[in-house]
């Protein structure tokens, strides 16, 4: 359940690099229809049951390692600001700081969202019932 989930997330982040993907022609038929070969041991053309669980497992490593792959794509774009597919120490040190500071931003939201409990002083006038 936690591997479809992030493979959802995953994919709705990934959309824009998904697109470029699907625009060069990578086609998801094709590449189950390879994955089905590979998982088809014997060539008869169908998948018995320990095939069918090869070709599970064949397809979910597939999606890992996309995700990888487009995790990796988007991370690198992050830091590539100026788009020149390479990244200088002048960008590193940028994406440093922007990552410090939203960090401290957060610190000082959470901050000011605890508010200290406040107790009402009990006067030593007041006296006590028996």
């Amino acid at each position: 359940m936690n591997v479809m989930v992030t493979a959802l997330v995953a994919t709705i982040l990934c959309a824009p690099v998904y697109a470029t993907e699907v625009a060069q022609g990578n086609s998801a038929p094709a590449k189950a229809e390879n994955l089905f070969t590979k998982a088809d041991k014997n060539h008869d053309g169908k998948l018995d049951r320990a095939e069918f669980d090869t070709f599970k497992q064949l397809q979910e490593e597939r999606l890992i390692q996309q995700i990888k792959q487009r995790m990796d794509k988007m991370q690198f774009s992050m830091f590539d600001k100026d788009g020149d597919n390479g990244i200088t120490q002048d960008e590193l040190k940028a994406a440093r700081l922007e990552a410090r500071q939203k960090m401290m931003q957060n610190l000082r939201d959470r901050q000011l969202q605890i508010k200290p409990a406040t107790v009402a002083p009990v006067s030593a006038a007041e006296p006590t019932k028996k």
